[in-house]
């Protein structure tokens, strides 16, 4: 088969109808990437919000696998039959089986009850082998930018990899250095003096006062948990550290809104796209889509001066930079890979999608109001 290029309605629905007449189980959006039509599932989300309604509205019927208790059970005994080993909740995930796992904690409250209900004795680590604990870790660290401390990781409802990385390896710290990270619980690592130097050195650095996102993009995401936690807010942190608080950013959150905004959009947009992808030198882009090597930085000001510093450190890990901007006018830069995305731009990628757009302007509206700039 040969790539199409999708434009139109009409020439999605058309080839969906085409494939699934040669075989149904093109309607599977991941069998479809793998012969090449992964333009036809981008084109069919912009164009019907998702790939089930495309095929609706194609007149066919989705690939629906259709839940209950018994069949939750079926599906456990035949991953067992397949691979003569009870189902581990952390191998599923990672092959993609959400569906399965999200229905037994519908049916059945919890995948531990799941298992007892399919005749099977749970694993005494909470399914959790040290390969997968570890595993677990490194991608949350891709996501969120930094080492999370044992607190972090709780507020993020990771409770599973605290308590079962704790005692399989005999405490959190050793978890984190069995993974390959630096330990960010050692007693006074942090005292409040370093932390106030990092601030201060950083301030002097991009000549201004950094924010909390400035401090995970240069790096310092550890400095950052730091800071709350010795000083219970990043405010009180910037104050201590004798600097002016961005308070009208920190307070709206406008530049987190954004971020968020831009994160939703680019899934929307690129399915395959991963969120705060660690390069190997350890420089971690908002977003980045592996297809086309393509590297999404997320800014309020088109002029912000560390966006020669991000360039950089992206250049030899990509074909193409998007900056996406708020506001401002884009700097000047040599590279010939960089493009830089405005208002305007973003909101013709997005004007077919409601939500979208009045999350879009609600962002503007409140960032004129401010006038801040992050």
């Amino acid at each position: 088969m040969s790539k199409i290029t999708i434009r139109t309605k009409e020439e999605v629905l058309s080839d969906i109808r085409t494939l699934a007449k040669e075989d149904r189980k093109y309607l599977n959006h991941k069998k479809l990437r793998k012969i090449g039509y992964g333009n036809l599932f981008y084109a069919a989300v912009k164009h019907f919000d998702t790939w089930n309604q495309a095929i609706l509205t194609s007149g066919l019927k989705p690939l629906y696998k259709k839940w209950s208790k018994d069949k939750v059970i079926e599906e456990i005994k035949r991953i067992y039959e397949n691979t003569r080993k009870v189902p581990n909740k952390g191998e599923l995930k990672r092959s993609g089986e959400y569906p399965l796992i999200n229905a037994a904690y519908i049916y059945w409250g919890s995948w531990t009850n799941a298992i007892k209900a399919s005749g099977f004795k749970p694993y005494r680590n909470d399914y959790w082998t040290k390969e997968d604990l570890i595993l677990e870790l490194k991608k949350i660290v891709s996501e969120i930018g930094h080492v999370p401390s044992k607190r972090e990781l709780n507020r993020l409802r990771r409770y599973d990899l605290v308590s079962s990385g704790s005692r399989i390896f005999g405490g959190y710290n050793n978890y984190l250095i069995a993974s390959g990270f630096e330990p960010v619980l050692i007693p006074n690592i942090w005292t409040k003096d370093r932390v106030k130097e990092e601030i201060i050195k950083l301030s002097q650095k991009i000549k201004r006062t950094p924010t909390e996102r400035d401090m995970v993009s240069f790096g310092l995401g550890t400095v950052k948990m730091a800071a709350i936690r010795q000083f219970k807010s990043w405010n009180a942190a910037v104050k201590s550290a004798g600097l002016l608080p961005n308070e009208n950013c920190v307070k709206d959150k406008i530049w987190k809104d954004w971020e968020l905004f831009v994160l939703s959009v680019c899934n929307y947009l690129y399915p395959n796209s991963k969120k705060h992808f660690i390069f190997p030198n350890k420089s971690i882009p908002d977003v980045y889509e592996p297809n086309a090597k393509l590297v999404i930085k997320v800014k309020i000001n088109a002029s912000d001066s560390t966006i020669h510093k991000d360039i950089a450190n992206y250049d030899s890990y990509c074909e193409k930079v998007e900056i996406w901007h708020l506001t401002g006018k884009p700097i000047k830069v040599r590279s010939t890979k960089v493009k830089f995305v405005g208002p305007n731009e973003i909101r013709d990628l997005i004007f077919n999608n409601k939500t979208f757009l009045n999350k879009f302007d609600d962002i503007k509206n409140k960032l004129e109001v401010n006038q801040c700039e992050t």
